[in-house]
């Protein structure tokens, strides 16, 4: 095979043998990182940080005041939500294994006297590879030449990148931004310095915006608690209650809102959506993947190979200065690479067949982003020069105007390369150009027709010329104009996207959007997609995309077609209403009964409530909680975004009606004679009941019944209303109270209801929004 690598060609030694490679594995069979041993991990993670801090600290101060009982339902609460989370998490691990495999960082190394394509996971110490612009360094290696300008930030948290020569060595988990060469491999799998972080699979990332806007209404919850302590503790003083009495209560009001069911609730609203769309071979990388996109204002996407099939063809050879076609031909080759994977270079190839190739190629450099073209010093006709090909700004010392019409005419709908020729100590000569014409995916204007409906903006990122940026954006109904690198610091609303532009443009346009208080979302595939990919709240790399662009992203695609977008924002907006019911319930439900506690004890001198029943209100409540990652949702064709002025009006309004409702039906059974204890029974069937209605009520903008709750969630809800009547009947755990004074509550349940799901529609009409 003729390659004008010379690197590939001029490398003589033979590298390894397969025997080699399979003894080394045999006497190192556990070097590879084992995925399922974290487990454990997971569950002690949910053991150490904020909420399980309190909720630990709670458990003391219980033992403390002799409150065993208590002690052992937080003990009991905090097990369970490790255990489940640690379920889950090896649940989507399983759903989403086969996936993750694809994800394995490959490289090209020399065996058995021949370069080939190995997974990393395969590559052993001493292993001669080929590494090139960006690609992912697969294990630590040392070069053996070439010189590499390298991004390390992965390993350092330094984004500043590095020059790296020979004898030096790269880490596992790189990024090469610059140049091509030969490194031999140093260590590999637990013995590499990226360790078990290498596979560009792994999960683990930072909470999403979700998840600090949940714990940010929770602390608001403890606000509430400490106003509500003060004037309980204030109250007490005054009707000399002993402190003996006062302080387990105080500790079960903060138990209440401390969010024990969260972490799990999230995982599973996150687990259901991942194995939903591993189904559909989309794999999420991590929960703020799924989570961001329900709020995503602006989706940015690369135009050669998102938009359009990357499969490109030669349409049109222009050669300059008397040079005949087939001489350009012949200096094109020269600057391709027939092992690239490149598409331009397999156009290229295609088009022309390289073993009729004449130009002695002395070096070669691969097409470089940031220069925007690919070069080689060739001998021609005894001359040496140098050969360059890409785009004709960057290729061409000088347009001028006759020029810049001629490029205009010829680059209409199309990619346009220029072909300069440089003789050593002589001025460069136009050798001509080459038009290449891509192919729309099918399905593109459709897709952005839907996200648009959707409320997402479209706009197109790319290094690409105008010309054939402009038909594309127009084919799929962007009719904005196209602003260029000059135009990034304008105002971003008034273009459908940018053309001509360098990866840092791509991230500084990203990150612009986010400072306007933006949810952007960023599709893209290749090196230069990377920076981007990151820095968006929602990162997604197309079936076709390199190992760099996958390891950046929050989602990737893993089948060819851009409708799986619409897949994962329809996920986004599922999590979006399970967790928005989780959030409105929690704060009605936390705050009625810490209301109705301090309220009630305010009025007759006694809790309305015993603590031992406020604990089996906490179990129960949680218990329905945990399932609302299952439940079945509506969604919306608008990106959602967490307001919380406006779930604190939604929640007020519940809590004040219930709160009205308990202390009435308390006052009236205290007063109609009825013991302390039964109406202490009646109070938490009141509370129960109350918080299943809450849930089917903020399930939906519309009438409670016109959506139906998922299996699980049905089963549960009927399941609590069920328990706790038979508990009250039956006086099994609490005591017994009598099926007359229960129907009153029933009914003043049902009653509240009815004025509730009327309350919240006409909330939700008068401020134009949904729940």
């Amino acid at each position: 095979m003729i390659s004008n690598n010379k690197i590939e060609e001029n490398y003589q030694a033979t590298g390894l043998t397969t025997q080699q490679v399979q003894l080394w594995h045999k006497q190192h069979p556990d070097i590879q990182v084992k995925n399922q041993g974290s487990q454990w991990r997971v569950f002690v993670e949910q053991l150490w940080g904020p909420t399980p801090w309190l909720l630990e600290a709670a458990m003391i101060f219980e033992i403390v005041l002799g409150k065993y009982f208590q002690a052992i339902v937080v003990l009991g609460l905090l097990l369970f939500s490790a255990i489940d989370s640690m379920i889950q998490n090896n649940q989507a691990r399983k759903a989403l294994g086969p996936l993750h495999q694809k994800l394995i960082v490959s490289a090209r190394a020399k065996r058995d006297n021949s370069w080939q394509k190995v997974s990393s996971k395969d590559l052993v110490p001493e292993d001669v590879l080929h590494i090139h612009i960006g690609d992912v360094v697969p294990a630590d290696v040392t070069v053996s030449f070439g010189k590499f300008e390298v991004d390390q930030s992965v390993l350092t948290g330094e984004s500043k990148s590095m020059t790296i020569s020979k004898n030096e060595e790269i880490k596992a988990g790189s990024l090469i931004l610059h140049g091509e060469g030969i490194v031999i491999v140093k260590a590999v799998g637990k013995e590499s310095s990226y360790g078990e972080t290498i596979s560009l699979s792994q999960t683990a990332e930072a909470p999403g915006r979700l998840s600090a806007l949940l714990f940010r209404i929770v602390r608001l919850l403890a606000y509430l608690d400490v106003v509500l302590a003060v004037i309980l503790i204030g109250t007490a003083i005054f009707q000399h209650v002993s402190w003996q009495i006062l302080l387990p209560f105080v500790a079960i009001l903060f138990i209440a809102t401390i969010p024990i069911s969260m972490p799990s609730s999230f995982t599973v609203a996150n687990s259901v959506e991942a194995h939903r769309l591993a189904k559909k071979k989309i794999l999420v990388t991590g929960e703020k993947g799924i989570q961001e996109s329900a709020s995503l204002d602006v989706l940015l996407t690369d135009k050669t190979g998102t938009l359009t099939e990357n499969k490109p063809k030669v349409t049109g050879v222009y050669p300059e200065n008397d040079i005949t076609e087939q001489t350009l031909l012949d200096f094109t080759i020269s600057a391709v690479d027939n092992t690239s994977q490149s598409q331009v270079d397999q156009a290229i190839l295609a088009y022309y067949d390289p073993s009729k190739k004449v130009n002695e190629v002395i070096d070669y450099q691969a097409f470089d982003p940031m220069i925007r073209y690919a070069s080689a010093y060739i001998k021609h006709d005894k001359q040496i020069g140098e050969v360059r090909l890409g785009a004709p700004d960057k290729v061409l010392k000088h347009i001028d105007s006759v020029m810049q019409k001629k490029l205009e005419k010829m680059s209409t709908g199309q990619r346009l390369l220029a072909v300069s020729w440089t003789p050593q100590d002589k001025e460069t000569q136009i050798i001509g150009f080459l038009t290449l014409a891509d192919t729309l995916k099918k399905n593109a204007p459709d897709i952005v027709t839907a996200l648009r409906k959707n409320g997402v903006e479209i706009k197109i990122l790319t290094g690409d010329q105008l010309t054939s940026t402009k038909d594309v954006a127009q084919a799929v109904g962007l009719n904005k104009p196209l602003g260029q690198k000059r135009n990034v610091t304008d105002n971003l609303d008034k273009y459908s996207g940018f053309t001509e532009i360098l990866p840092r443009d791509k991230f500084l346009i990203v990150k612009k959007l986010q400072e306007e208080g933006k949810i952007v979302g960023m599709v893209g595939d290749g090196i230069n997609d990377a920076p981007a990919l990151r820095q968006a709240d929602v990162g997604i790399a197309v079936d076709t995309a390199t190992d760099a662009a996958k390891g950046a992203a929050d989602v990737v695609l893993s089948s060819n077609g851009l409708s799986d977008i619409l897949d994962v924002v329809e996920s986004g907006h599922r999590i979006y209403r399970r967790m928005l019911t989780w959030t409105i319930t929690k704060l009605t439900r936390t705050a009625e009964l810490t209301a109705l506690l301090t309220f009630g004890f305010i009025i007759s001198g006694h809790f309305p409530i015993s603590l031992n029943i406020i604990v089996y209100n906490i179990v129960l409540n949680d218990l329905v909680t945990l399932t609302l990652g299952t439940d079945r949702t509506a969604t919306v064709k608008e990106p959602e975004h967490w307001n919380i002025p406006r779930l604190a009006g939604i929640a007020s309004i519940f809590t004040i009606v219930w709160l009205i409702l308990g202390l009435g039906q308390y006052l009236w059974f205290l007063h109609g004679g009825m013991g302390v204890a039964q109406v202490s029974s009646l109070m938490f069937a009141f509370l129960i009941y109350s918080a299943m209605a809450t849930i089917l009520m903020t399930r939906t903008s519309h009438s409670w019944w016109t959506t139906k709750t998922s299996r699980l969630v049905g089963t549960v809800v009927s399941g609590n209303v069920i328990l706790t009547t038979i508990l009250a009947l039956t006086g099994i755990l609490i005591p017994q109270v009598q099926w007359s004074s229960l129907l009153i509550v029933v009914f003043v349940t049902i009653l509240g209801m009815i004025v509730l799901d009327n309350l919240k529609q006409w909330f939700v009409h008068k401020t134009h929004t949904n729940i």
